[in-house]
């Protein structure tokens, strides 16, 4: 690799988890957005198999790494002589600062962080405790329920425990129910259930990817609204909200259908701009508030709530790492408060370093 006296940066995407593709594709958006005259970058790929892969070549799109069109090496965090960074074949590139676009099981729950902390290598980012928080949903629940956040009633349900949570979604809901795993996002494994068989076959689903699953009320939704946070240079932003007219439940492929070369023809409009009125923006921004300063997140997340057709905003999820795609609804929120995507990015780099590991 060429170094120069810029900050080396390393973008590391892809990673173990069914999130993957949509890793990938924010990555390939958000290596360009990195600006090479201030910074010197290293596409990070983590395949299926967990390894962590560098391109041979200078200048790689993450995208021809993903694809296998280029030749790579394996590559490890490490700390060596005072500086954390990446090891290979006897060599040793320092790092200053790592961006880990990952998404869900296996990277945005805490594991690739807390890799990064022990090799001292400064990140964008929660921290492995706010990441791994934020990504069991009832966890995260939990706690916005004590701070009087009004979420969605729910059953918890572990393996080994079907009969009994169904029972108790049955004395406490009424059918139809939603059942999602509770450490997966972007929907991934979310089934509606409009009865008894169906629910089994919903918890089959959700256990067979996450060590547990919850079953929730069913919440009449008129639209799904997200709330941006960024934090850089000693200063926090909490957006305006942006929102996803319902049509339907809003699952994985709706949300990224086109990434997996499919289409959705029920694709819901999304938008970075709400008009659901200032009383619900400013109730929602406050809700997002309390949320991060409780799980002490840092530099970016993004917080999705749900409007009933009754006008109730309920909580539903945090991501500690939102898309980036070109379409992602994160970068077009901050960008509407007057920060470029560069700038946007930048920030979140400089921050990470100045912050250090």
């Amino acid at each position: 690799m060429t170094k120069t006296n810029n900050p080396t940066v390393a973008l590391i995407f892809g990673g173990r988890g069914y999130e993957r593709d949509v890793s990938i594709k924010g990555a390939d958006n958000l290596f360009s957005l990195i600006p090479c005259e201030k910074y010197d970058k290293i596409p990070i790929f983590i395949d299926r198999d967990g390894r962590f892969l560098m391109p041979e070549s200078d200048g790689t799109a993450p995208i021809k790494m993903a694809r296998g069109e280029v030749k790579m090496r394996e590559v490890y965090p490490a700390y060596l002589s005072g500086r954390g960074g990446l090891a290979y074949d006897g060599e040793f590139i320092p790092v200053d600062a790592a961006f880990p676009l990952l998404h869900g099981d296996f990277g945005e729950d805490g594991v690739v962080q807390g890799a990064l902390e022990c090799a001292r290598i400064a990140y964008v980012g929660c921290d492995a405790l706010g990441s791994a928080m934020a990504r069991d949903k009832m966890l995260v629940k939990t706690v916005a329920k004590a701070l009087g956040i009004p979420i969605a009633r729910g059953v918890i349900c572990q393996t080994g425990e079907e009969n009994e949570a169904i029972r108790k979604a049955e004395g406490e809901l009424s059918y139809p129910v939603f059942v999602k795993p509770t450490r997966l996002g972007s929907s991934f494994g979310a089934s509606k259930a409009g009865n008894p068989c169906e629910l089994r076959q919903a918890l089959k689903t959700a256990l067979s990817l996450s060590p547990r699953a919850v079953i929730e009320e069913y919440i009449d939704i008129e639209k799904e609204l997200e709330c941006a946070y960024f934090a850089a240079k000693g200063k926090e932003l909490f957006t305006n909200l942006g929102e996803i007219c319902a049509c339907g439940f809003y699952d994985y492929e709706k949300k990224y259908g086109k990434i997996r070369n499919t289409e959705c023809e029920s694709a819901p409009e999304v938008r970075d701009y709400s008009n659901v009125g200032e009383e619900i923006e400013s109730t929602a921004r406050e809700y997002a508030r309390r949320l991060v300063h409780m799980l002490s997140l840092r530099d970016i997340s993004r917080i999705d709530f749900f409007l009933s057709k009754g006008g109730q905003l309920y909580f539903n999820e945090i991501n500690t790492m939102p898309g980036f795609t070109n379409t992602s609804l994160y970068l077009r929120l901050v960008e509407r408060c007057g920060i470029s995507q560069v700038e946007i990015i930048s920030s979140l780099i400089d921050g990470a370093i100045e912050r250090g590991a």
